[in-house]
C-alpha cells in the first residue's frame, strides 16, 4: 500500500510539471508498473504468512498483573479470540496435547536453569476449580517475572492429573485445558497419568499415592528420565539434571516468585546445627517447607521393613533425632534440581505402599517422602517462610517473619505489607473465619468457577478491628487471640479476593458467548444465612 501511494504521488507530480513523454518517462512508467505488481505480490505473501501464523497476530485474553489492577483484561470479543488461539494451538500441537509436551530447557546463554512447577491432582470437579485458581495466580506471578526478576521467567507449569477414567474423559479434560488454561499462558500444561490410588492392592483407594507415582510418571514421560536396567539406578539426563523442579499442592496459591539462589532473597530458615545452612538449589541441596509433624515419620515407621534388604542398613538408621528433624521433617513446596527430584520421586514411589501399610493415615505419603530423602541421604534446607496455612501454628510458617509485624489495619490494605515480607505460597488447607466472615475450600461450591455462580462477598477492610471471635456456619463459636485475629483477617482478605479475581477472569473470558449463559458478577456468596452477629464475652 505504501508503494502504491508513492507511485500515485510521483505521477501527480509529473503531471503538474507537464513533463512530456520521453524515453526516461517511459522507463519510469515501466518501473512503476513493476513496483505495483511486486507490491501486490508482497501483500499477498504477507497475508499468507499472517494466516499461517495466526495465533501470533491475535491478542488473547490477558491475565492481569499486580502492576495494573485496573487494566482491561480482555479483548472485546474474548471468546472469538480464545477460539482462534485454540484452533492455532490444535493446529500446532495436534488435537490432544501429547504427554511429552511441556518440557523445555533454556539454552539462551543466560546461565539461568529451566524451572518446572508441578502439582498433583485427581480429576474431580473439586480439584478442577483448585487447578484453575492455581494456574491463574501462577500466570500473574510469572507475568511479573518478565522481564525476569528471578529465574522463573518462562517457567513450565504442569497439572499432573491421575485417574481420569476413560480415554474419552481424558480427552475432554485436555480439551478444557486448551480452552480455559492455555489462554492464560502457553507454558501451562496438563499431564494425565493412570490411577495409582490402588497400587497397594486394596479395594479401598488411597488417593495420595498419586502424588509420588504421578511425579515419577511425569519425570519419566515428560523429562525423559530413565533407570539403568542392570543397577536400577537413575541414568544421567544432561538436558534436565540441573533444571529446577518445584513440587506443590493444588490448594496452594503462589504469591511471590521462587528462586534457585536465595543468597539475595530474605527467607526464614529453620534453625539447624547438624549441617551448615546453604542458599542455592544445586545437586545434593534440595529445599522444602517446614511442617509440624517433627520426627513422627521416623517414629511411626520401620525403615527395615520398607527399604529393600540389599539397601540395609539405611543411612537413616545412623542419624540422630536432631539430624532427622532438622533436615527431613518437611513438606511442599519441595524444590530440587531434576536429578535429585527424580532420585527422590523414584524412591518415594517405592516407599509409599509399605509406609502406608505401617501408617495407613492421612500423612502416609508425606512420611514416605521424608523416609525416601533420608534413605538417599539427601537432607533438605528447610524454610519456615515459603508458606502460611495454619493461623494457629507457632514459628513453623511465615507469619512471624512478615505478616505478624504489621497492625490489624494493614491486614486488608493491599500493598501495606511489602512482597518480600509475604510467603511464597498461601496454602488454603484450613478454614479461615472472623465474626461471620468465613472461607474454607470444602465449603466453596464446586461450580464456583462458572458463569452462573455469584462471586464471594468481600470482608470490610477493617474486619480485623471489628471482631475478636469467629462463628462457623455450623454455629460453632470460638474466641480468638490477637495474633489469630490478624492472621484470619489476612487470610480472608487475600484468599477471598484471589478466588474472585480468578472467577471474574473466567466469566469475562467465557460467559455470554457461544451459547453460554451471561456472567453473574454479584458479590453475594456467603456461608451464613445472615451476617449479623452479636458480641460474645
Amino acid at each position: 500500500m505504501v508503494q502504491q501511494q508513492g507511485v500515485q504521488t510521483l505521477k501527480r507530480k509529473q503531471q503538474s510539471q507537464k513533463i512530456s513523454i520521453s524515453p526516461l518517462y517511459f522507463l519510469l512508467a515501466v518501473l512503476s508498473i513493476a513496483v505495483l505488481i511486486l507490491g501486490y505480490n508482497l501483500k499477498s505473501l504477507s497475508k499468507a504468512i499472517q494466516e499461517s501464523h495466526h495465533q501470533q497476530q491475535q491478542e488473547v485474553p490477558v491475565v492481569p498483573g499486580d502492576d495494573n489492577k485496573n487494566a482491561k483484561t480482555l479483548a472485546d470479543d474474548a471468546a472469538k479470540l480464545a477460539a482462534v488461539k485454540r484452533a492455532a494451538l490444535e493446529k500446532i500441537n495436534g488435537k490432544q496435547e501429547t504427554e511429552n509436551q511441556g518440557a523445555t530447557t533454556k539454552n539462551d546463554g543466560s546461565g539461568v536453569p529451566q524451572y518446572h512447577i508441578i502439582f498433583s491432582t485427581g480429576c474431580s470437579a473439586f480439584q478442577d476449580w483448585q487447578s484453575y485458581i492455581f494456574f491463574f495466580h501462577a500466570a500473574k506471578v510469572l507475568k511479573r517475572t518478565s522481564p525476569p526478576k528471578s529465574g522463573m521467567a518462562n517457567t513450565e507449569v504442569t497439572r499432573v492429573a491421575s485417574g481420569c477414567g476413560s480415554d474419552a474423559d481424558a480427552e475432554a479434560m485436555q480439551a478444557l485445558h486448551r480452552e480455559q488454561i492455555k489462554i492464560m499462558n502457553p507454558n501451562f500444561h496438563l499431564h494425565i497419568t493412570p490411577d495409582f490410588s490402588t497400587v497397594h492392592g486394596s479395594t479401598k483407594p488411597y488417593k495420595y499415592f498419586n502424588k509420588p507415582y504421578g511425579t515419577k510418571h511425569w519425570m519419566e514421560h515428560v523429562l525423559g528420565y530413565t533407570k539403568d536396567e542392570t543397577t536400577g539406578k537413575p541414568n544421567d539426563n544432561p538436558q534436565h539434571d540441573n533444571d529446577i523442579v518445584i513440587l506443590m499442592d493444588p490448594d496452594q496459591i503462589i504469591l511471590r516468585p521462587f528462586t534457585n539462589d536465595f543468597s539475595q532473597h530474605p527467607e526464614q530458615w529453620r534453625t539447624r546445627q547438624s549441617l551448615p545452612l546453604w542458599d542455592k538449589v544445586v545437586r545434593g541441596q534440595p529445599f522444602a517447607q517446614q511442617y509440624g509433624f517433627h520426627n513422627q515419620w521416623y517414629q511411626k515407621t520401620d525403615i527395615t521393613k520398607i527399604a529393600k534388604p540389599d539397601e540395609l542398613p539405611s543411612p537413616l538408621e545412623t542419624m540422630n533425632d536432631r539430624m532427622r528433624n532438622e533436615n527431613f521433617s518437611a513438606g511442599p513446596p519441595y524444590i530440587a534440581v531434576g536429578a535429585d527430584m527424580y532420585q527422590i520421586s523414584d524412591k518415594w514411589a517405592e516407599f509409599a505402599v509399605p509406609t502406608h501399610a505401617q501408617y495407613p493415615f492421612l500423612l502416609a505419603e508425606m512420611f514416605a517422602m521424608c523416609l525416601a530423602a533420608a534413605h538417599l541421604n539427601l537432607p533438605h534446607q528447610i524454610t519456615q517462610s515459603f508458606m502460611v496455612s495454619d493461623v494457629g501454628t507457632g514459628g513453623l510458617e511465615g507469619w512471624k517473619y512478615g505478616i505478624d509485624q504489621y497492625s490489624g489495619t494493614d491486614m486488608c490494605e493491599e500493598g501495606k505489607i511489602p512482597e518480600e515480607k509475604l510467603p511464597n505460597v498461601l496454602h488454603y488447607c484450613q478454614r479461615y473465619w472472623l465474626g461471620k466472615w468465613f472461607i474454607g475450600k470444602y465449603k466453596l461450591p464446586k461450580d464456583f468457577i462458572s458463569c452462573e455462580s455469584p462471586l464471594l462477598k468481600v470482608p470490610p477492610k477493617d474486619v480485623a478491628l471489628q471482631y475478636d471471635f469467629a462463628v462457623a456456619p455450623t454455629g460453632e463459636i470460638k474466641k480468638l487471640n490477637k495474633d489469630h485475629v490478624k492472621r484470619n483477617a489476612w487470610m480472608l482478605c487475600r484468599f477471598i479476593p484471589a478466588l474472585n479475581e480468578a472467577a471474574r477472569f473466567y466469566k469475562e473470558t467465557h460467559c455470554g458467548k457461544d451459547g453460554k449463559p451471561p456472567a453473574n458478577f454479584e458479590e453475594t456468596l456467603v456461608f451464613h444465612k445472615n451476617m449479623e452477629v452479636e458480641a460474645i464475652h
